[in-house]
């Protein structure tokens, strides 16, 4: 190996230096050559690249520049990589420093190759900021001029350092050229030269590596030390990438459409496109076209939206039994006009399905941390890029497509601000930071969100909250940070930035059912949506809830959890004041619970958490502080010493809200899905009594970085025979009836990556079926292959729609038989105070109503699509069912 220093040459030889760089004769192959020049400023830095962060990087005066100040920033080039075997690369780059003063030594720019070589193309782009195994290698100029190449693979290995350069460089171009050597190893040399005095300012020669390590990703690098003055910078043009071992895939292009979401329900669909970020100069509309005997026709155009990035679209009268192809078409310019299309398929409305299939997930972390005492991900220092990585979750979004599912359901915290990957941005470049987060997700899910129609909700952590007690929408109050401000009640960040955030997750759904804003002008998203005949409530159960702490002085609550030891929440079911859901919401549900149109034969309730606290902690424990160090046991080993505990972020508080809600909500028979509690769990609701009211399914977290445990002291009361002690009747912390059915606690796991699966990950699946009224809840590991493997133990559990509604029947109804009209709507209204009981539409044409008190009451039957109705007044309860039907003729 040979190290050259700064050389200075005749005119004739600088000018022979210029030629080779210009050079690619030898370099053939799938060509990149970047055309910033061409490009309008923009934070957006082109179709083919991903930036790391987006807060550091934008296109400014025809040159891509990093404008953060951490670690080896990367820009990935995504439609190209380098590909395992022989073969030469040849890549180069123009290389200025923004501001020469004050650039410490050890700052440097440069390329990096072999970027994330047993890594899918995605996985390998998010290295960046901290080395570790797979990381690479960076080849580039440091502040004194000098050329290098660092093995990111070590925490600082160097195999190659020049040793002279030229400390007063300002402008460089670098070229990289590695070429075979024979007997599976690669020879690279690089040189810097300046571009106005033609002279070489540094040189590495003859650098011998394997060459499976240039395999992967190729990506620019910006890197700033530990000396970083604020306000220094790199910029990059003309970047080129050639060579037999660059291999080209267009059509992982990163814009500017990333993904869409829809709903289409009772023949309108909703459909948002997500963008990145442009300008309106760059791009300020989406047109969606749909197929008319084989051509595409454009049958829409949305604008595109700021801050969100966001083109929205709004049709009705999308019915039929054929699905429907469709295209979302962005014409753009960087340089020359440009066209980006994104393709996908419009489910019709599955009425004629028997069994209508819904996957729930949440908490997706796209990360592993490589140390559970530090909350930091990426930006660790030291982070293991070959293992530890989960984005884009390959394996479990195969895995989801094999289900066939009819909906998706993301029940909350598509985005984590800290950790994941990298720690949260609060102030001036917030919004961007949650879009980079953002940008993961869409990239993960976009095979099936263009396919299958989705509900996304927003949680705590996408609006860059711990917890979230919304509080009606209020800000939270002036001069109070962390855990004292979430506990005050309110929204820490803006509500420009809330808005942002719901624009991007959830203008695809139908129509808000009352959609007058929040507090701050706060947008609601509460709604209804209707898929083969089931029909979902959606509901926001964190944004009109009250904050704890101002309420319960008493309680001393911090960050959730009552620091008062003799504090017995048990004890006060009733605060006064507080709110769950909210006035307009339980509104919402009433009529929600009354409306079976649109051949509705099922109802569900989706919302982000669970409506109790299922969860246990060490009894010495004061709250979850303590849950990602706890040690993860042996599968089936039984944790002792655990009690059983209230956690105020859990809609297990208020408790006479959270029992409202569960009564409304089974006088249609709802099941209940959400997500949140990072704990796998199917419940029987108990309000007056146990299992008097319906059922609710906890998916897992897709990734998991804080692993709840159920471990109740003492063995469920009632549980089925042969059932672990965990499971049976239990009153969680706040004193809220429940019965457990299954619960998959953490445990240790053999499934790689072994940290991931031992969590728990996963997700729901929800079957529902029109023939037996059934509906059969499992939770599934990520990795498990659903046409050979089985959901985690414990499921499936199976219920019918009767069972919803638990509670003791204590007098009959005559059989209501109806003659001219199957499948009826039943409704039961008492007489004695006007309200509904229950209601829910039979299969067939016969059915027994059962009720809880004796008195009169009225019987509706009929078809709400056709606004055709029957009623009987005055029916007595009696003891017995045995007694002479009643008959409505249609």
């Amino acid at each position: 190996m040979t190290l050259n220093g700064s050389l200075f040459l005749k005119p004739a030889a600088a000018m022979a230096v210029i030629l080779l760089i210009a050079s690619c004769t030898r370099f053939s192959g799938n060509g990149y050559s970047s055309a910033w020049e061409k490009y309008p400023d923009s934070r957006w830095v082109g179709p083919d690249l991903w930036a790391n962060r987006l807060a550091d990087w934008e296109v400014r005066d025809g040159r891509l520049v990093c404008i953060g100040s951490q670690p080896l920033r990367t820009v990935h080039l995504m439609t190209r990589r380098i590909a395992p075997g022989d073969g030469n690369l040849m890549t180069i780059v123009n290389i200025r420093r923004e501001k020469v003063t004050g650039i410490a030594s050890e700052e440097a720019a440069g390329i990096l190759v072999g970027a994330g070589p047993a890594l899918d193309y995605l996985s390998a782009s998010l290295i960046f900021h901290s080395w570790g195994e797979g990381a690479g290698l960076f080849i580039g100029i440091d502040g004194d001029g000098k050329l290098f190449m660092r093995d990111l693979e070590k925490e600082n290995e160097f195999p190659a350092y020049a040793t002279r350069g030229e400390k007063n460089w300002t402008e460089a171009i670098i070229k990289i050229t590695a070429e075979r050597e024979g007997l599976g190893m690669t020879r690279i040399n690089a040189m810097a030269v300046d571009p106005v005095t033609r002279r070489v300012i540094s040189e590495i020669k003859n650098i011998t590596v394997d060459a499976e390590r240039l395999t992967g990703n190729i990506a620019l690098v910006a890197h700033h030390g530990r000396q970083t003055i604020d306000g220094s910078t790199y910029s990059f043009g003309h970047w080129r990438v050639r060579g037999s071992r660059t291999h080209s895939f267009r059509e992982r292009n990163t814009g500017p459409i990333v993904t869409a979401q829809y709903t289409l329900s009772r023949g309108i669909l909703k459909m948002t496109a997500q963008l990145m970020p442009v300008t309106g100069d760059l791009c300020d509309s989406v047109e969606l076209h749909f197929t008319d005997e084989g051509r595409w026709q454009k049958v829409a155009v949305a604008a595109v939206d700021t801050p969100s990035y966001t083109a929205r679209f709004r049709l009705q009268g999308i019915t039929g039994s054929q699905d429907r192809p469709y295209r979302l078409v962005a014409r753009y310019k960087f340089g020359n006009r440009a066209v980006n299309t994104l393709t996908g398929t419009i489910r019709h409305d599955p009425v004629e399905k028997d069994k209508i299939k819904v996957l729930a997930l949440s908490c997706i972390e796209q990360v592993i941390k490589p140390d559970p005492t530090r909350w930091m991900g990426i930006d660790a220092g030291y982070f293991p890029f070959d293992r530890y990585i989960l984005y884009p979750h390959s394996r479990m979004t195969g895995n989801l497509k094999k289900q066939k599912p009819d909906l998706l359901f993301f029940a909350g915290d598509q985005v984590y601000e800290g950790a994941s990957p990298t720690a949260a941005v609060y102030g001036n470049g917030a919004m961007e930071d949650y879009l980079y987060k953002w940008y993961l997700w869409c990239f993960t899910y976009r095979d099936l969100t263009l396919n299958i129609p989705a509900v996304t909700i927003p949680d705590d952590h996408d609006v860059y909250q711990g917890n979230l007690w919304g509080a009606g929408g209020r800000p939270v109050p002036e001069g109070l940070n962390g855990p004292a401000a979430q506990d005050a009640g309110g929204y820490l960040m803006p509500p420009e930035f809330v808005n942002m955030v719901q624009k991007t997750q959830t203008s695809h759904l139908p129509d808000a059912a009352d959609p007058a804003p929040a507090e701050q002008g706060i947008s609601v998203y509460f709604t209804d949506c209707n898929v083969g005949g089931v029909n979902f409530a959606i509901v926001e159960d964190r944004k009109f809830k009250s904050a704890p702490s101002p309420l319960l002085p008493e309680a001393m609550i911090v960050n959730g959890w009552a620091q008062n030891r003799r504090w017995r929440p048990d004890w006060q079911p009733e605060t006064e004041g507080a709110s769950l859901l909210g006035e307009r919401q339980h509104a919402f549900l009433e009529k929600w619970v009354a409306d079976w149109s649109g051949d509705t034969w099922m109802k569900a309730v989706l919302s982000q958490t669970l409506w109790s606290c299922l969860a246990t902690l060490p009894d010495s424990a004061t709250s979850d502080a303590i849950v990602p160090f706890l040690e993860i046991p042996d599968s089936g080993t039984y944790v002792r010493g655990d009690r059983i505990i209230a956690d105020y972020d859990s809609d297990g508080w208020p408790q006479s809200e959270r029992d409202r809600a569960i009564k409304t909500i089974r006088k249609a028979f709802a099941v209940h899905i959400c997500g949140d509690q990072h704990l796998p769990s199917t419940i029987h609701y108990g309000t007056d009594a146990w299992n008097d009211a319906g059922y609710a399914i906890v998916a897992p977290a897709t990734g998991n970085i804080f692993p709840r445990r159920w471990f109740p002291p003492e063995p469920g009361r009632n549980r089925a025979e042969n059932s672990p002690e965990y499971t049976g009747e239990f009153r969680d912390g706040f004193g809220n009836r429940m019965t457990v059915l299954a619960v998959a606690n953490p445990h240790r796991s053999m499934a790689e990556p072994t940290r991931q699966n031992e969590l728990v990950t996963g997700y729901s699946a929800v079957t529902f079926s029109r023939n037996d009224r059934t509906i059969e809840m499992a939770n599934w590991p990520g990795y498990a292959d659903p046409a050979k493997d089985k959901p985690f133990p414990g499921w499936p559990v199976t219920v019918s729609q009767a069972d919803n509604y638990g509670r003791k029947i204590t007098g009959w109804l005559p059989e209501v038989v109806t003659q001219g009209l199957s499948n009826p709507v039943i409704r039961i209204i008492s007489e004695h105070n006007g309200e509904l009981v229950y209601n829910l539409r039979i299969k067939g044409n016969s059915y027994q109503p059962g009720v809880f008190s004796y008195g009169a009451y009225t019987i509706e039957a009929g078809d709400p699509d056709r606004d055709l109705w029957k009623e009987i007044e005055g029916i007595q309860a009696w003891t017995s069912p045995q007694r002479e039907p009643v008959i409505m003729v249609f």
